[in-house]
């Protein structure tokens, strides 16, 4: 199947499924960055609605943080406040304390987004918690998540030229 046909193969999939599994979880976490923030919101309610049932279990948890967080990176970039929230009340909702990789991540969409929809000093701290994730990856020998992240860092801020005051990052 070709770059271009998958999200709609995987539209039609994902639509079709009345109960999640860990199976189309793992698919959605790769393509739900393809579909559009209406897609996403629709997604992340039926997440939402089903969280008594998948919460429970370490695996589910872990995988919807990580679609819930890559959908909200997807809204942002969109321009869709509203739906890049109700994304990350979802990890909210999802993450345990015991999850590190789940909570860490999310405190990196969460400065993302305050990098983006923030003013001044919220920009300042959504960067410097982006920063620190990245850091504790390093500091933890996760060396292929520190790469990941430093690269979505470069792409999406880095390089981006935010406005922080005076001052540019």
């Amino acid at each position: 199947i070709s770059h271009a046909v998958l999200p709609g193969v995987a539209l039609s999939f994902i639509l079709g499924i009345e109960i999640f599994s860990f199976y189309e979880l793992l698919i959605l976490s790769d393509t739900i960055e393809q579909f559009s923030s209406e897609m996403i919101k629709a997604i992340i309610q039926d997440l939402s609605h089903h969280h008594q049932r998948l919460a429970n279990r370490t695996r589910y948890r872990k995988i919807i943080c990580q679609i819930a967080c890559r959908g909200a990176v997807t809204c942002i970039q969109e321009g869709k406040e509203k739906e890049a929230q109700e994304c990350l009340a979802l990890v909210k909702a999802y993450c345990h304390e015991k999850d590190a990789y789940s909570r860490l991540i999310y405190r990196f969409t969460k400065g993302y987004y305050c990098i983006f929809y923030g003013q001044g000093e919220e920009r300042l701290l959504g960067i410097e918690s982006m920063k620190k994730v990245i850091e504790i990856f390093d500091w933890e020998g996760s060396i292929n998540l520190e790469k990941t992240y430093q690269k979505l860092y470069d792409k999406y801020v880095k390089n981006y030229n935010f406005q922080i005051g005076r001052a540019h990052v």
